[in-house]
């Protein structure tokens, strides 16, 4: 008996203890992808587009930073999404804390509905992209599965990735792979129409793709589509 109230007492200790401190991973080397999600209020959906477009074109006048899209979702006016590539983890670091809490304090105020999810990545598999055309749709999905399976999806993401490029209608074709959670990606496509968008859907290599991914999925495949913001 007094072994086992002395082994309980341990086991109440432990779980009570708090975890020790993880260090966060450091930054992989290149280019700094950002994916930054936000939402608004109905009512603040025009309010919230023109802060992101202002926040986009200021941004793209800082050092360090080669693209910055702004996109509305279709079909979901109040969500919209922020691309951001920059030259390396410094450069991002450095806007970040010039701006500080700025956008996110006055993104709230304009009516948005919760903080702005930032997404940290770098390039997995990045290509040349086209210039959008004016009925340019673009396609942001969420990818993840299990860790020990991360290698069977690298294996099935190359080769969609560079089919891809080769469709009539592409545009940009980018997976982004998440700075700490490794088994986390992210789809970014660009499409001439929304024609172009359903061909490559439908298309077969797309198919397979989908078809081999299912069983390793850790999450709903989510993906949005998008049009740019003017």
């Amino acid at each position: 008996m007094r072994f086992s109230l002395v082994a309980f007492g341990l086991l109440a200790l432990a779980m009570t203890s708090p975890a020790p401190a993880q260090t966060p991973p450091a930054p992989p080397p290149g280019p700094a992808h950002v994916v930054n999600y936000m939402e608004f209020a109905d009512d603040h959906v025009a309010r919230g587009a023109a802060l992101l477009t202002a926040y986009r074109d200021q941004t793209l006048r800082e050092a360090g930073v080669s693209q910055v899209g702004a996109f509305a979702e279709i079909g979901q006016p109040h969500r919209f999404a922020l691309l951001e590539i920059w030259a390396d983890a410094a450069a991002q670091s450095a806007h970040a804390k010039d701006r500080g809490e700025a956008p996110q304090a006055d993104w709230m105020k304009q009516g948005a509905l919760a903080p702005a999810d930032v997404r940290m990545h770098r390039g997995w598999h990045v290509g040349e992209a086209k210039a959008p055309s004016p009925n340019a749709v673009f396609a942001i999905t969420h990818v993840d599965v299990p860790p020990p399976r991360l290698a069977e999806l690298e294996a099935i993401m190359k080769p969609l990735a560079e089919k891809s490029r080769s469709e009539s209608g592409f545009l940009r074709f980018d997976i982004l792979q998440s700075w700490t959670r490794p088994n986390h990606f992210t789809f970014v496509e660009g499409w001439a129409s929304e024609a172009a968008a359903q061909a490559h859907a439908t298309a077969a290599h797309t198919r397979e793709f989908r078809d081999k991914l299912h069983p390793l999925l850790g999450a709903l495949y989510d993906q949005r589509m998008y049009r740019l913001l003017p």
